[in-house]
């Protein structure tokens, strides 16, 4: 079995409605990300995937959420809490 991790971060602010404390009121966190990639075969240049790809798909889904109001994003702004 093979492993690739890929690590990233953003920085979003959110609020957990209804929560009976500070926590409901607007505040930040810093983010860690991991994408974990596994296969069991390597391609012809002994690559389970590209890293470059992995890190790169990465950024995409994470600057969608970097500075940001988790909230008002989906799936988040149909009531669910970040």
């Amino acid at each position: 079995m093979y492993t690739l991790k890929v690590e990233g971060a953003f920085e979003a602010a959110h609020r957990v409605v209804n929560y009976p404390g500070k926590c409901d009121r607007l505040h930040g966190h810093n983010w860690k990300v991991e994408a974990v990639v596994r296969g069991t075969e390597l391609d012809e240049l002994g690559m389970l995937v590209d890293f470059k790809a992995i890190k790169n798909a990465l950024k995409d889904v994470l600057d969608r959420f970097d500075h940001r109001f988790l909230n008002e994003l989906e799936p988040f702004s149909a009531g669910i809490n970040p």
